[in-house]
């Protein structure tokens, strides 16, 4: 998983070095509902801002994986919990919600990419009018992959249907 932080965190930083040459000395950094620009930055605030916040927000996610996995299990909830905490199956599933947690992570990081690559485009332009259309977009469609990944994640830990085996992971004498 570390890998994909780095890889994202390379692509943040092309994305700001691709356009820092093009961009003007003070940003628009801040947009009203209607996509005027109203708040403003200069660039060197605005490019330590930008690699700041991806890392910030996707950072934020990653440590929480990192201590979801070493929660105490009887602390966690999720569903089934009995059945996915069992000794047999409480290491792989620790790693799961690790692993599940710090992707949203990455998701989360590409988000705030999308977000201040409208801000880039709108300050090359140099009308200072952000695409709402754009951002509408971007953020249903951060919504609607959240929504689904939430949905995966309470699938992923429903009941297996041979999940004829008790809370010790052991098989049931029925």
């Amino acid at each position: 998983m570390v890998i994909f932080y780095l890889m994202l965190y390379i692509l943040a930083a092309f994305q700001l070095l691709h356009s820092y040459s093009m961009l003007p000395d003070v940003m628009a950094t801040h947009f009203s509902a209607g996509g005027e620009a109203n708040g403003f930055m200069p660039l060197s605030h605005f490019a330590g801002f930008h690699m700041g916040f991806v890392v910030f927000l996707s950072g934020l996610f990653y440590a929480a994986g990192w201590l979801v996995s070493k929660t105490p299990p009887r602390l966690l909830s999720i569903p089934n919990r009995d059945y996915w905490l069992a000794p047999a199956r409480a290491a792989a599933t620790m790693q799961r919600l690790r692993n599940d947690v710090s992707m949203m992570g990455l998701l989360a990081g590409l988000f705030a990419m999308a977000i201040d690559d409208l801000v880039i485009d709108a300050n090359i332009g140099g009308g200072k009018v952000i695409r709402a259309d754009s951002l509408h977009t971007i953020v249903v469609t951060a919504g609607v992959v959240m929504a689904f990944y939430l949905v995966f994640l309470l699938r992923r830990f429903s009941l297996p249907r041979d999940a004829g085996t008790g809370a010790t992971g052991e098989k049931r004498q029925d």
